[in-house]
């Protein structure tokens, strides 16, 4: 009887979902159970989250946040979904609606609401599952991907072909956050930091700083001409020329260069003291320095060496951009997105994703570990995760289950997830699945940071049941190397590169008329109706045989 007097309470006050979390839910999820039971008795159209159903570990702060977050989100969702539904159906559309999670695999649209809080950054983590799936068809293993667009500049990374996914619950420094809250979901490694083409430049304490706030579409970077007086990376890449202002969209949208200069001579140059370029330059160098450094934290400091990796940049603003910031991060390669569709990079992850559904079990245990007890709980999660996969409508020779354990040395509260292998595992085995988190947990603290001697003890069981989906095809051409044919030259621009003096008339390419294995030499500018590439002296851009450009050192 509380708990229907709390129910009832809490519909008089007209709210749109609930949340139902118990403390040792995780353990014993019975009473959370009897709950959902009861409301779905006193108002059965009300959505409910049961913590214990969406993500069954210990840690309540993090379980109860997850849960709340994804009520708070459901009935939008809901409501979304269901008219999209609609509108793609009067169309003709007889396919499944699928929606992109976080973690990058696709789940049906009417599933979707149930776990809302699983697609809060999705369309950041196409941006690295179309990376992953470029990496797959040109044999690149390690990518560090880079997303410029209008807000915000966010990182991932794909590391011996496989994307880095976030440490949870309990590593503060990794976990997945949505602003200051933490989050108990599984979600690709991506970190953000303000730095896009809205980020807006000021003078603090007489000092240039760029970001993290951002003009935002509305009203936008100065040479919007929409109202916005304040300076941006935008305005400074079109005051130095990188832009071309009767192109942007296609087109579609004209940009004016003099609003631009006079929001960073007003805002910066003139409480400076410095020049008009040399303000455009100082806002171009901060922003490009600010992206290489948040590189630098999420590689070199988490073990990785950027040497062994190829940079993947896309988003509207990264094309512009990668030729200044990747030399600074000595990785051995850099690549653009081919056919301009690099401000689109995210929705071919999307088009690429396969459906999948993640399962985690916590199961506290110490070396050596009960084999029974690991493999039940591992086969439970799999036979649910068969049997969802097969009710989204997959076959049985399509579906991969993928074991992973969250392991910690003794007395120490950070996990790591490494694999765990099918079956009962040998003593050797063992061993070796201890070995391994012993190698993760040097690779990410430091060489000797291991605390053999404590022991290891597991916290949770995790599955990932992936039910591969068909792609589509990139079409390949054969190479033909030789400099840019000239019907592809569209005349040339005035740019000011970095540590120049003078603007300089630089050779400007129709990136829609490059071919495989044509080559660009910098300084040049290449320009798609989506996007703008700027080639920077020392470098040569290769377009391959996908119509990616891959930037080389020019030799």
């Amino acid at each position: 009887e509380e708990v229907r007097g709390a129910i009832r309470s809490l519909l008089g006050k007209g709210i749109e979902a609930l949340t139902v979390s118990f403390l040792w839910s995780f353990k014993n999820p019975c009473h959370e159970q009897r709950v959902k039971q009861i409301v779905s008795e006193m108002a059965p159209d009300l959505f409910v989250t049961v913590s214990s159903e969406l993500v069954p570990v210990i840690g309540e702060y993090e379980r109860t946040f997850t849960s709340v977050t994804n009520s708070y989100l459901a009935p939008a969702l809901a409501r979304y979904v269901d008219v999209l539904q609609k509108r793609l159906t009067e169309k003709g559309l007889t396919c499944p609606l699928l929606i992109m999670q976080s973690f990058g695999g696709l789940i049906p649209a009417a599933e979707a609401p149930r776990q809302a809080v699983t697609m809060l950054i999705s369309g950041l983590a196409g941006g690295v599952v179309g990376s992953h799936y470029l990496g797959e068809l040109m044999g690149y293993r390690n990518i560090i991907t880079a997303d410029m667009g209008g807000t915000s500049f966010e990182v991932g990374m794909v590391h011996e072909g496989e994307p880095i996914m976030a440490s949870y619950p309990y590593a503060p420094r990794l976990a997945p956050y949505i602003s200051r809250w933490r989050l108990s979901v599984p979600t690709i490694d991506i970190t953000a930091i303000g730095a896009g083409g809205g980020s807006i430049a000021r003078v603090d304490a007489g000092v240039l700083k760029v970001g993290p706030l951002s003009a935002q579409a509305v009203p936008g970077p100065a040479c919007y001409g929409r109202g916005g007086t304040e300076p941006t990376v935008t305005d400074a890449d079109l005051v130095l020329g990188y832009i071309n202002p009767d192109n942007f969209l296609g087109g579609r949208m004209k940009l004016h260069v003099e609003l631009a200069r006079d929001a960073i001579r007003t805002r910066i140059a003139d409480p400076l003291g410095i020049s008009l370029t040399e303000a455009a330059q100082g806002i171009f160098k901060i922003v490009n320095s600010e992206m290489a450094d948040l590189m630098r934290k999420l590689t070199i400091e988490k073990g990785y060496d950027p040497r062994e990796f190829i940079l993947v940049a896309f988003g509207g603003a990264g094309p512009v951009h990668i030729g200044a910031f990747g030399p600074q991060m000595g990785v051995s390669k850099m690549l653009i997105p081919g056919r301009g569709f690099a401000a689109a990079h995210s929705a071919l992850g999307v088009a690429v994703a396969d459906m999948r559904q993640s399962y985690v079990l916590s199961e506290y245990m110490a070396a050596p570990f009960d084999q029974t007890r690991v493999n039940d709980a591992f086969r439970g999660m799999e036979s649910k995760g068969s049997k969802t996969l097969r009710s989204w409508g997959v076959e049985d020779d399509q579906i991969v289950l993928k074991r992973s354990a969250d392991m910690r040395f003794k007395r120490q509260v950070h996990t790591l997830t490494v694999p765990w292998p099918s079956g009962v595992l040998s003593e050797s085995e063992l061993t070796r699945v201890e070995a391994a988190f012993e190698a993760a947990y040097e690779a990410q603290y430091g060489q000797g940071a291991a605390y053999r001697e404590a022991g290891v003890e597991l916290t949770a069981l995790r599955l990932e049941a992936t039910g591969f989906a068909s792609k589509p095809m990139l079409k390949k051409y054969g190479k033909d190397f030789r400099l840019a044919p000239p019907e592809a030259c569209k005349g040339k621009r005035r740019v000011l590169f970095p540590d120049c003096d003078e603007y300089v008339d630089t050779p400007l390419f129709d990136g829609d008329r490059l071919r495989s294995g044509n080559v660009v030499p910098g300084p040049s500018i290449i320009e798609y109706s989506g996007t703008t590439v700027v080639v920077y002296s020392g470098q040569r851009a290769v377009t391959d045989e996908y119509l990616n450009l891959i930037f080389e050192k020019e030799e």
